[in-house]
């Protein structure tokens, strides 16, 4: 799997799709009065492209997604898109604060925009629950040197042992977070090191964005030197 990598300070990242950049640029018009919020979309990639997902978080003011309601989207030519709502925070009377939207978008030319235009919808009370799947045998291992030890990871074998945290759940997206030590040749495991992968999967046959933080939770620890090398992923 081909990715970017970044070193952040003491984050690692590796990133597998395409960047795509979201803000909100309020209405256009008054003729789009019942739209909460447009979401300006553009494809950065160098083809035309199917079926895109685009995730994002976004933010509501008291009152704009009142309780009982939920955001619907739709593109720039007014047509209904698919959109899955992953809830993160309340107001104190019930309406929506935070959440992490997924887009579905049928077809994006290369270099084309588009928008994710928000509008209320009533919530359907007894929702099916959507099935959240995961790809099968999928693998990423960290390799790395700490003050001349070196440290491994692997994703597998955290999946196979460990129940993830779903931060993104449903039919169109799931996004799962692992997290274990990186152990030494002897399978002792760093005291200062951890590794957090997050897996964010658009279902079968669809691209996976995986995200690798190597974190030191103890940077403050008195008589703590500790020096590492760029990680090798695989």
């Amino acid at each position: 799997m081909l990715g970017e990598i970044r070193m952040l300070s003491k984050r690692l990242c590796v990133l597998s799709m395409a960047c795509w950049l979201f803000w909100p640029v309020g209405l256009h018009s008054q003729s789009r009065s019942s739209t909460i919020v447009v979401y300006p979309v553009k494809n950065e990639a160098d083809s035309i492209e199917e079926n895109v997902p685009a995730t994002f978080g976004a933010v509501f003011a008291k009152g704009d997604i009142p309780e009982g309601f939920t955001p619907a989207a739709s593109d720039a030519s007014g047509h209904s898109i698919p959109l899955k709502v992953d809830v993160k925070a309340r107001n104190a009377d019930g309406s929506l604060r935070h959440a992490v939207l997924t887009a579905i978008f049928p077809h994006l030319a290369k270099g084309a925009t588009d928008e994710v235009a928000l509008h209320l919808e009533s919530k359907q009370e007894n929702a099916p629950t959507e099935r959240c799947e995961l790809p099968a045998n999928l693998d990423a291992s960290v390799v790395l040197s700490s003050n001349g030890q070196t440290l491994t990871t692997s994703l597998r074998k955290l999946v196979d042992h460990q129940r993830p945290d779903m931060w993104l759940s449903g039919a169109l997206v799931c996004e799962a977070w692992f997290v274990g030590p990186l152990n030494d040749s002897t399978g002792k495991p760093d005291p200062h090191l951890t590794a957090r992968f997050g897996l964010r999967s658009y279902g079968a046959n669809r691209p996976v964005r995986i995200e690798i933080d190597i974190e030191n939770t103890t940077t403050w620890s008195l008589r703590l030197t500790q020096h590492f090398t760029m990680p090798r992923l695989t």
